[in-house]
């Protein structure tokens, strides 16, 4: 009897609510445990919510509490603290990446102490005598980094910050590495090398870095643009012997090219060379009398018949002519008479 009588009181207790609500709430607990939990894309949701900030920070700092080993958060966290200023509390990070023991660790311990050593540079006054001093410094410690092997990324953030510091060697060796390493990107990369290099007076790395550019422009007036300013930057290193050979190198499709033809006379005739000035001004009659050399012609098929006379020129091999040869024309040019 007594187990009918709890039977029924169970069965007649109230419920406060429905079994189905209890579920959805505890559904929404979950779902909002995890979108608050770091999992996965975290420098993207980090990013997401704006510049770093103490909040953002202070996000990272209780979740690298709860996980002290991960590398995400202290990397997050470092970068914070020296974007806020907070230089004291990104040297401890670098410590605690330090004690990590792993490369990428250390490289992003050196990055992040890099950046903080610059922080303290800049914010010396020009007229201080420590500056020059935390210059020196952090030059050195440029330099000792350079000698590690980075992503791509990393290389360009290091050229950049040589070059703030006044080592344009070093910033012309940094992106020479991302050219031979990053086919992608190598033409961005080889712009910097021709700057850097004729700032620190190599020219022939400013010129090999045209030339490369020359390979990879898919226009003929890109490919000409190339090829003339990477001769001009030979020449411009007083090279002009090395001008001319990197010429015949390089040429290529450009030796049907009058203007391409002109500037090489240019500096044939600077470099005292009259047997390349005699080789360029055949090449240049050419075009100036509107006769280049005539292509083969093609081969006649099995059966058909012989043209009437092989020394006849094809009727439909118009010589090739230019609306003005005025671009071109050199008045001293031998054996060559301007109409």
């Amino acid at each position: 009897m007594s187990d009918n009588v709890t039977a029924r009181g169970t069965a007649q207790r109230p419920r406060i609510v429905p079994a189905w609500i209890v579920l959805l709430v505890a559904a929404v607990i979950l779902l909002a445990m995890f979108a608050v939990s770091p999992r996965g894309r975290l420098r993207q949701r980090i990013a997401s919510v704006g510049a770093p900030s103490d909040l953002s920070a202070a996000y990272l700092e209780a979740w690298s509490k709860s996980q002290p080993d991960n590398e995400e958060f202290l990397t997050l966290l470092g970068a914070q603290y020296a974007y806020l200023g907070r230089i004291d509390d990104a040297e401890r990070v670098a410590t605690r990446m330090d004690a990590l023991g792993t490369d990428n660790m250390r490289r992003a311990a050196t990055m992040l102490r890099l950046s903080v050593a610059e922080q303290r540079t800049f914010a010396i006054p020009e007229d201080d005598p420590r500056r020059e001093a935390a210059l020196d410094a952090l030059r050195t410690k440029l330099e000792a980094a350079a000698t590690l092997t980075w992503a791509p990324k990393d290389l360009e953030w290091l050229a950049q910050h040589a070059v703030a510091v006044g080592l344009p060697q070093l910033a012309l060796q940094l992106y020479t590495k991302l050219s031979k390493g990053d086919a992608d990107g190598r033409q961005r990369w080889d712009t910097q090398i021709t700057r850097y290099a004729l700032q620190v007076g190599d020219y022939r790395a400013a010129a090999d870095a045209w030339f490369r550019q020359q390979a990879a422009a898919r226009t003929l007036d890109e490919q000409r643009r190339c090829f003339i300013e990477g001769v001009r930057t030979l020449q411009s290193g007083n090279l002009l012997n090395d001008a001319l050979a990197a010429a015949d190198q390089h040429v290529g499709a450009l030796a049907n090219d009058p203007a391409t033809i002109v500037e090489l006379l240019t500096i044939a005739r600077a470099a005292d060379r009259p047997d390349r000035v005699d080789y360029y001004a055949k090449m240049l009659a050419r075009f100036v009398m509107g006769t280049p050399a005539a292509p083969a012609p093609a081969a006649s098929a099995p059966g058909a018949s012989a043209p009437a006379s092989a020394s006849a020129p094809m009727a439909s091999a118009a010589p090739r002519r230019f609306e003005s040869h005025s671009d071109y024309a050199y008045m001293d040019v031998p054996g060559v008479e301007l109409r």
